[in-house]
């Protein structure tokens, strides 16, 4: 499991766009976790088809937290944690 970055400031407002691949043979189905539960899609948060882009629009405080990526296959389970961070839940800042 690979991810594009472990750690993101949450800036109100903007897109966040998180990124993860699993390789493997057979190629490892991935799905998508906030805080060890499943993600619920919406309008706001959308997942690709093949899983590998979780799209959050219009960021919001709640959606600070931990973000696991987990890769299974008959091989096994693997995953990747992206945490998404604000001071008092929130970031004004821009990333590198």
């Amino acid at each position: 499991m690979t991810v594009d970055y472990d750690e993101i400031p949450v800036i109100l407002g903007e897109t966040l766009l998180l990124r993860c691949a699993a390789v493997g043979v057979p190629i490892p189905t991935i799905t998508w976790m906030k805080n060890n539960r499943p993600i619920q899609t919406s309008d706001r948060i959308t997942i690709s088809e093949d899983g590998e882009e979780l799209v959050i629009t219009d960021a919001i405080p709640q959606d600070v937290g931990d973000y696991q990526c987990v890769g299974e296959s008959p091989a096994g389970t693997a995953t990747a944690v992206i945490m998404l961070w604000g001071e008092g839940g929130w970031c004004l800042k821009s990333f590198k």
